[in-house]
């Protein structure tokens, strides 16, 4: 029987043989392939944490170095502009004649502007150096010697490194409001500002709390720790509160930070490896340095390796089945096996993955077809820029050949070369009522216009230098002197021609002299460019040769462009002495010029009025308002006589000089209270603040500022704000998910619309609807209606921020 048994066991041992090997090959391979597998899972899962990381954190950072960049530049432009007031230069004239009315009037105006507008500024205090005095905001004035914070103005009065840094480190004060001592920042600036000496000198201090809880409002955890050090890595602040001498030149592991601009790196950090993040100021030079255990980093991975556990376990599992399956089919032939394979009717993953690069590769092909399109779509604007370059110089003669071959410019076979040259008299026309966009639009068909003139026995190219004006460059074969000056002629007469007929602009055009080779087509260009200066001399609407210009620049004709900036920046001023003095300067040198000049010196007054009006739009004066709907340049020809013109210029710069005077205490309440009312009307819609501004005809810095002044926050502060109002209205009706809400109230990214409602609110969308379901469950209906049409955006009303408005 034992011999039966064994007998058995022998025959089994020689069947299986093979099959037993090739088992044990499948087995070390599959787990081979699963080890290998789950590693680069788990590596590559642990190295895009750690960039996710990295990429958080820099983030993060660049966010808090343009917070406290904004907050510093707010501090450091307000204290420049009291710096330069002239009351505060006058505030002792004041305190020692008694004088409470200016006292306070200053008080409030800074008052108003500074602190209460900036709740994270601690106190602002000025200390006059001849007085010994420290003036301090909301407090009064006090001798030096009683001020408990006074020696930093013990340093300033000695002159020790205060003109050289305005924004010094953290220091320890006393608040003089709690009583305890506090941590601030301190900027501090000369008075008066433009001034060689100084008469003494303004403090702020900005309560360093106000950065740490930016810091930890923006922090993922309590275990990452974030430093913000000055130039010299002196401590101005931190997410945890520490001393202002704290010194972190000791922490060896932050050398490379302090050496570095930006970066990030691994360092062993008190017995433990930290990821170190930072980033520097370039308005400031503050450094901002983020640590994190790198533990924390790592933290998330623990899922991912039991995933990868499971997923090699069931690997593993999979192999033994599929190594039995084929070890016992091993000793088939091994076409057999490949025909197997190839006849194969149930696709494996393998397929499905290779359907999937397939479907991939396709779509890149898309994507490289979109980026060629896109390309050839801007290779007109690229040929310009070139274009323009080659005609200011900037384009050296061996990269001609090549570069004209790649846009496909053809000069060849020509022998002189020319340029004229198109310039529009006003980038906004002489009303200020045509948008850039009408502009581009014009600039555009005029290109076209004059590429569509007939060539003749010349090639040209069209080239759009600058905003309002056109270059044209025209290549001649070979023709003798007479005809060319006849062509010439004719192509000037065709462009002027047609400029006329197609711009509703005053226009200058001019041309510079032939040129034998083409590398110094740029010289004609700048020929052209210095002859259409010599338009109010000429005249508008002419063609201006260089050669011409040669006589009137040996008369030494020149228009006093310097005293007409003089006279525009006191009419803005107000000054209405100044611009009576420089005005008559002005007109006695017309004078002077008239006799040579004859009839052309009434384009001299008509540049002045043309200087004028364009001066009076650009600091948001309507001069119709002012002067009537009459157009300017006909009531200029109708005066008889030089003392006639003289006489209505002065009236004219009477009225606008009164009128910029009277602009500086006047409000905009009309432009503000329509432009809130088109917020509050199209939230849903472009409010980008270029949008806005065109639907006042103002520009976007002037409209920005008289909405800070009318309305005591920014313009975009306000959109996020009415819109994140509607946003919570939407969020009450549970139909709507949060990506339709956020588009409904005009964000096209959502993750835009959850940061700026969680900034506003201090809490997600998803958050606060959670609250309204739950408030809408103790609260009756119509009570919870009620609250939510009650708010201010429902009602439309304006409500003035920080100000007595009716």
């Amino acid at each position: 029987m034992l011999q039966s048994t064994s007998a058995k066991i022998k025959k089994w041992l020689i069947r299986y043989k093979g099959t037993g090997k090739f088992f044990a090959y499948f087995i070390a391979g599959s787990m081979l392939v699963t080890g290998i597998v789950g590693s680069l899972i788990y590596l590559g899962s642990a190295r895009a944490l750690e960039l996710e990381a990295i990429d958080a954190n820099q983030n993060m950072l660049i966010q808090l170095n343009k917070s406290t960049d904004l907050l510093l530049s707010q501090v450091d432009q307000y204290l420049s502009q009291l710096a330069l007031d002239a009351t505060v230069a006058d505030f002792m004239q004041y305190y020692r004649s008694k004088n409470l009315t200016a006292q306070m009037r200053i008080n409030t105006a800074i008052s108003n502007n500074l602190l209460l507008m900036n709740p994270y500024i601690n106190s602002c205090t000025i200390f006059y150096f001849k007085e010994n005095k420290v003036y301090s905001v909301n407090r009064g004035v006090r001798n030096l010697a009683d001020f408990p914070d006074r020696d930093i103005f013990l340093e300033a009065k000695s002159g020790k490194y205060l003109y050289n840094r305005n924004c010094f480190p953290t220091r320890r004060i006393v608040d003089e409001k709690t009583g305890k001592t506090i941590n601030v920042i301190t900027v501090v600036k000369p008075i008066p500002l433009d001034s060689s000496e100084a008469i003494g000198v303004a403090v702020v201090n900005i309560d360093e709390s106000y950065l740490r809880d930016i810091m930890n409002s923006i922090i993922a955890g309590d275990e990452q720790k974030i430093f913000v050090v000055d130039d010299q890595t002196r401590f101005i602040s931190s997410n945890q509160f520490l001393q202002p001498h704290t010194n972190l030149r000791d922490k060896p592991y932050l050398n490379s930070a302090f050496r570095q601009k930006a970066g990030n790196y691994l360092a062993q950090a008190d017995h433990q490896k930290v990821l170190i993040s930072f980033v520097t100021s370039e308005a400031y030079n503050w450094k901002y340095v983020s640590i994190i255990p790198y533990r924390v980093i790592v933290k998330r991975i623990g899922f991912i390796r039991n995933y990868a556990f499971i997923i090699s376990f069931f690997a593993i599992i999979l192999g033994i089945a599929v190594s039995l399956f084929f070890s016992n089919k091993i000793s088939r032939p091994i076409n057999l096996i490949a025909g197997l394979f190839k006849d194969d009717k149930n696709p494996s993953d393998e397929n499905d993955v290779l359907k999937y690069i397939e479907n991939n590769i396709h779509r890149l092909m898309a994507k490289n077809e979109s980026i060629e399109k896109t390309f050839l779509e801007h290779l007109p604007v690229l040929r310009n820029n070139f274009l323009t370059s080659f005609l200011m110089g900037a384009v050296t003669h061996s990269e001609l050949e090549e570069r004209f071959d790649y846009y496909g410019i053809d000069l060849s076979g020509s022998s002189r070369y020319l340029v004229y040259l198109v310039s529009l008299d006003s980038s906004r026309g002489l009303t200020g009522k045509v948008s850039e966009r009408q502009l581009n639009m014009l600039i555009i068909y005029l290109m076209e216009v004059l590429n569509d003139l007939p060539n003749h026995d010349h090639k040209k190219i069209v080239v759009n230098t600058k905003a309002n004006e056109i270059a044209v460059v025209f290549a001649f074969a070979g023709k003798d002197e007479e005809s060319l000056n006849r062509e010439l002629e004719m192509i000037g007469t065709e462009i002027q021609q047609a400029v006329q007929a197609n711009a509703n602009y005053t226009f200058a055009i001019a041309a510079g002299n032939l040129k034998r080779e083409i590398g110094q087509i740029s010289d004609s260009y700048n020929e052209a460019l210095e002859a259409i200066v010599y338009k109010v001399l000429i005249g508008n609407q002419k063609v201006i040769r260089y050669e011409d210009i040669q006589n009137l620049k040996a008369e030494n004709f020149e228009y006093p462009y310097e005293k007409e900036k003089e006279l525009m920046d006191a009419m803005k001023l107000g000054d209405q002495e100044s611009v009576k003095r420089i005005s008559h300067e002005i007109f006695e040198f017309f004078v002077n010029c008239s006799e040579s000049l004859g009839d052309s010196i009434y384009y001299y007054y008509l540049q002045l009025l043309s200087s004028t009006i364009r001066r009076a739009l650009r600091i948001g004066i309507n001069i119709e308002s002012i002067m009537g709907e009459a157009n300017l340049y006909k009531e200029l020809l109708k005066c008889n006589g030089i003392g006639e013109i003289q006489d209505w210029f002065t009236f004219l710069f009477r009225e606008l000089t009164e009128h910029a005077g009277q602009r500086k205490n006047t409000k905009n309440r009309s432009i503000v209270e329509s432009i809130v009312a088109y917020i509050q009307e199209n939230y849903d819609q472009d409010l980008s603040l270029t949008a806005l501004s065109q639907q006042v005809f103002l520009s976007v810095p002037y409209l920005s500022t008289i909405f800070r002044e009318e309305y005591g926050k920014p313009l975009k502060q306000f959109i996020n704000e009415t819109r994140i109002e509607k946003a919570k209205e939407f969020l009450a009706e549970p139909g709507y998910q949060i990506a339709e809400v956020a588009e409904k109230v005009g964000y096209d990214k959502v993750h835009a619309f959850l940061r700026l409602f969680k900034e506003y609110t201090g809490m997600t969308p998803g958050q606060y609807r959670k609250t309204i379901i739950f408030t809408q469950r103790k609260t009756p209906a119509n009570i919870v209606h009620f609250k939510r049409h009650s708010s201010p955006s429902a009602t439309g009303e304006v409500h003035y921020a920080g100000k007595n408005k009716a």
